[in-house]
């Protein structure tokens, strides 16, 4: 079972002027690495307009903790919506490796 362990919450508007409400959330899960117990940490991205809502998961990015809150602070900073979601985590862990 996921539970959430940090939250951001943003406000920024479209090109039309908009509001958007964005919320950034950490998720840990428990996981089995062989024998052992251990975390892994995911991130969820939910926008709301006026007129709909999308979200975009992304379940075990990473086994580390600080890895994980250091990327739902750098999408945050950069208002990553849920539809790039997937490209930005796959340039992130690119780059991190």
């Amino acid at each position: 079972m996921a539970r959430t362990s940090a939250r951001i919450m943003r406000l920024a508007r479209d090109a039309d002027g908009n509001e958007l409400r964005l919320c950034y959330r950490m998720v840990v899960e428990q996981a089995f690495d062989g024998e052992r117990q251990t975390h892994a940490y995911g991130v969820v991205v939910k926008l709301e307009t006026q007129d709909e809502t999308q979200t975009a998961r992304i379940k075990s990015l990473t086994c580390c903790e600080e890895k994980a809150f250091g990327f739902l602070q750098l999408i945050s900073r950069n208002t990553v919506t849920p539809i790039c979601l997937h490209e930005v985590a796959e340039d992130y862990l690119e780059a991190c490796t």
